[in-house]
């Protein structure tokens, strides 16, 4: 039987804008998780600020981070449009603000809204983009230009102090955590941030990582793909 979804107001002869369904602002602290792996999500999370990873259990004591996402994405939106469980668990990595819609009501919208519809059409080209570009330089590009792009995408999706032209933000993620996150051993991971470090790139401080080139790591990632785009909510 297929499940009865909420009709969708009408307001002065076309469809209310989704952005009026959206809950309250949400604040999610590093560490909690938003969505659970293998259910099926009751709401889909857009994601105003902060960043969220992918995480996949393994076992009752080992988590695998898998993916990052940034302001602008729809989380739980691929398991709700696919009535599939959702195969990771979705954890604030920073403190992430969220706004959500219920199933029935996300259902509802991205099927009659056309701006609903294209963002998730762009989210979810954006993301296959995105896997073909990580596959082509985990099979090609050098470990330290991997994680050159890494910090380029943490740089202009973490809230930043920009100092003339070093930017300041602490790193998320552990080094194991970015380790995996660019397919190297964590043992080799103090090897590349040195390399950066020499190429006057980056400095790595204890609670911080500066980054004193932006333009130096721009070169290897021009494209700002993975870090939404203007939410325009008002």
């Amino acid at each position: 039987m297929m499940e009865k979804l909420h009709t969708v107001p009408v307001v002065g002869g076309g469809i209310e804008d989704w952005r009026t369904h959206l809950s309250p602002p949400e604040i999610h602290s590093a560490g909690t998780e938003i969505l659970q792996q293998a259910v099926l999500p009751e709401r889909v999370y857009l994601l105003f600020d902060g960043i969220a990873k992918f995480e996949r259990v393994v076992s009752a004591r080992s988590r695998v981070t898998v993916g990052l996402r940034f302001p602008g994405w729809f989380l739980g939106a691929e398991s709700v449009i696919a009535d599939e469980e959702s195969p990771v668990a979705v954890v604030a990595l920073t403190e992430c603000d969220v706004r959500a819609l219920s199933r029935e009501r996300f259902l509802s919208l991205v099927r009659v809204d056309s701006d609903l519809s294209w963002r998730i059409s762009q989210m979810h080209s954006r993301e296959l983009i995105d896997r073909l570009e990580h596959d082509v330089d985990h099979a090609r590009a050098s470990p330290v230009a991997r994680l050159k792009r890494l910090l380029h995408r943490f740089m202009h999706a973490n809230d930043t102090i920009q100092l003339n032209k070093e930017v300041h933000f602490r790193l998320p993620l552990d080094r194991h955590e970015l380790a995996g996150l660019i397919s190297v051993p964590a043992t080799q991971l103090p090897a590349l941030l040195g390399q950066l470090q020499r190429d006057r790139l980056i400095e790595v401080r204890r609670d911080r990582l500066i980054i004193l080139d932006p333009l130096g790591l721009r070169a290897v990632d021009p494209s700002r793909r993975d870090v939404g785009w203007p939410l325009n909510v008002g």
